[in-house]
This record gives C-alpha cells, sequence and structure tokens, in this order.
C-alpha cells in the first residue's frame, strides 16, 4: 500500500538539512489532500544557499526547523538524497507555482501573492488568471524593501493575509525573508498552505527569465544565473562551493551511521 503524501518519513542528509517531499507527484498529493481538508502546511525548498545559512544558528534555522514539509532544490542536494531514496527529484519553488495554482483553481482555494513589486504581481495574477479563468485571488501584498520578516511590517501582512481568506500563500521574498515569514504565517494560520517560491513570480511575470532547459537538466542553472548577475550572485555561489565537499562528507558520514555496513 502506498504511503500517503502526509505520512511521508524525513530523509535526513546530515545535520539541519532534511527533506520528506521526495518527488513532484509527492508535493501535488500533499496540496491536493490537504487544500480542501483546510489543513495546513508549509513547504521549503532546500538548496546549497540554503544549507550555507542554515550552518549559522539563528532565526533562518529556526524557522527551517519549523517547516512541515522540504524538497530537495538543486542537483547537489537532490544528488546526496539519492543515496537514501533512488526516487528523489530535484522540485524547485519555481516548479510548483503553475501546478500548485492549478489545483488551487479547480478547488475554489482563494490565493495569497507576497513578495516582489505590485507590478509584477499584478502581470504574474494576470498570466495565472489566463491560465486558469476559475482562479480566486484573495490578496497580493508587496512589501518595502528592506523587509524584516520579523518586524512591525510582517505582523500586519500576515494578518492582512488571515483577513482575507486566502488558502495557500505563495512567497516571493527569497531566502532567508520568505521562510522566516513562512513559519510565522503558518504558525498564526494553521489552516492555511504556505509554499516559498522565490523568484518564480517574476518568472511567470516575464521580468525574469530562467535557464533554458538543457542548464536546468545538467544542473548548470547556477551558472546561467551567474552570467545574469554577476555580481550578486558571485559571493552567494563562492560561498556554496566552499561549503559543498564538506557536505557531501557529512552526507556520506550519516548515511553510514544510519544504514551500517553488514
Amino acid at each position: 500500500m502506498l504511503m500517503r503524501s502526509t505520512e511521508l518519513p524525513w530523509l535526513h542528509l546530515g545535520e539541519h538539512l532534511r527533506i520528506n517531499l521526495p518527488t513532484r507527484a509527492s508535493v501535488l498529493d500533499l496540496i491536493s489532500e490537504r487544500l480542501p481538508a483546510n489543513q495546513g502546511f508549509s513547504i521549503a525548498t532546500l538548496n546549497l544557499d540554503h544549507a550555507v545559512l542554515l550552518e549559522e544558528p539563528g532565526d533562518f534555522r529556526t524557522a527551517y526547523a519549523r517547516h512541515s514539509h522540504i524538497t530537495a532544490d538543486g542537483h547537489p542536494i537532490a544528488w546526496m538524497a539519492r543515496r537514501l531514496n533512488p526516487d528523489v527529484e530535484r522540485v524547485t519553488g519555481s516548479d510548483l507555482i503553475i501546478p500548485c495554482v492549478e489545483i488551487a483553481a479547480k478547488q475554489g482555494t482563494p490565493i495569497g501573492f507576497i513578495g516582489a513589486t505590485m507590478e509584477v504581481l499584478d502581470a504574474a495574477d494576470a498570466e495565472l488568471h489566463a491560465k486558469f479563468p476559475e482562479l480566486k485571488t484573495a490578496i497580493k501584498i508587496a512589501p518595502s524593501y528592506p523587509f524584516d520578516p520579523k518586524g512591525q511590517e510582517a505582523d500586519e501582512v500576515i494578518q492582512k493575509v488571515i483577513e482575507s481568506g486566502a488558502g495557500l500563500c505563495l512567497l516571493a521574498l527569497g531566502a532567508p525573508r520568505q521562510e522566516i515569514l513562512a513559519s510565522r504565517l503558518s504558525s498564526a494560520a494553521p489552516h492555511m498552505g504556505v509554499i516559498s517560491v522565490g523568484a518564480g513570480i517574476d518568472f511567470i511575470a516575464g521580468t525574469a527569465k530562467r535557464a533554458p532547459g538543457i542548464f536546468q537538466r545538467t544542473g548548470m542553472e547556477w551558472f546561467w544565473r551567474f552570467c545574469q548577475e554577476p555580481r550578486r550572485l558571485g559571493p552567494r555561489y563562492w560561498r556554496c562551493g566552499k561549503l559543498l565537499p564538506h557536505l557531501i562528507v557529512r552526507a556520506r558520514n550519516h548515511t553510514r551511521q544510519e544504514c551500517p555496513d553488514p
């Protein structure tokens, strides 16, 4: 008998690194089950940048630990996870927007959007309504920049989203802001589904271009993004590159501890 999506076990890749939604299908099953039942969830997508941030104790690590569900985002994370479950797929926040919105639209679940600019949100909303005319948009909020996910504005955002009647909320604030806000929003509205989607809203709106498919399939999407924004992303990818060998060693050691040789 297949395990229900709400009962999937955690795969531990090392200290503070874990996933429990191994495939795109498992994510969509979870959302299809929980939205009509008003059973909330919070989904984060674990990538190398997140792994770097999780090295240090603080609000991001605490918020991540409070997420109910996590996918493997990024080829290195998916590769490490496949040592424990060969069926693990790479599942990014951007990949989830269209199918999740489709599910919400068919089920009549109102959606909230938080992040980017109002122009971007309006463009993305129009594009999604063109695909799914039955979609119900409950609220769109473009917070100020820089946005403090623990500040007074965040308190007001949370209250407005709750009052809007949204059953699913997509956060496009970037890490660590979106994951910290997601944790707070899920705590304040346990009936609501919350998904962090990063730049996915910009891709839908057409204000940013995602890497071509060949870059995504070969694990070179990071290089495409670096070429677009070398000044901003260079330091981030340098930190990720330095940490990756250590993560691989930790994952191997952790696997041996969990599954000792006979």
